[in-house]
């Protein structure tokens, strides 16, 4: 989740623990109010390659450009013997090799080799499902 605290309160943020339990409720048990916001819009959780390839799939139900539901940056360069399927290639990314980028996500100026199933690759590393 997301959580915007006061600087003044900020000292009081656990190093490690539950920002509810080790935080808010004892702000409440004080007497204190913690404030908070209605978001109309979606949310996806993203701190798990499963979450973040899905939140990108979910991305390009919007904004495909390509091919079989991939986007493509105008930047980017793909391999004529490569075929994306529900991918995203960013800008300055470069994709060589030979055969299928499925369900993954190439960051901006990373560098990647097809074949590839639910990877994503960045400038500096690669990880799978």
């Amino acid at each position: 989740g997301l959580a915007l605290v006061p600087s003044v309160q900020r000292a009081e943020l656990p190093l490690m623990g539950d920002l509810f339990a080790d935080y808010c409720l004892p702000l409440l048990q004080r007497g204190e109010s913690v404030d908070t916001i209605t978001i109309g819009g979606g949310w996806r959780e993203v701190g798990s390659l499963d979450g973040y390839l899905l939140a990108n799939e979910h991305w390009l139900s919007h904004h495909a450009n390509h091919g079989e539901r991939s986007f493509v940056h105008p930047s980017a360069r793909v391999e004529p013997g490569v075929r994306l399927i529900a991918s995203i290639v960013g800008a300055n990314a470069r994709v060589d090799g030979t055969g299928t980028v499925e369900r993954s996500v190439i960051w901006p100026g990373a560098q990647a080799s097809a074949p590839l199933v639910d990877c994503v690759v960045t400038p500096l590393s690669r990880a799978q499902r």
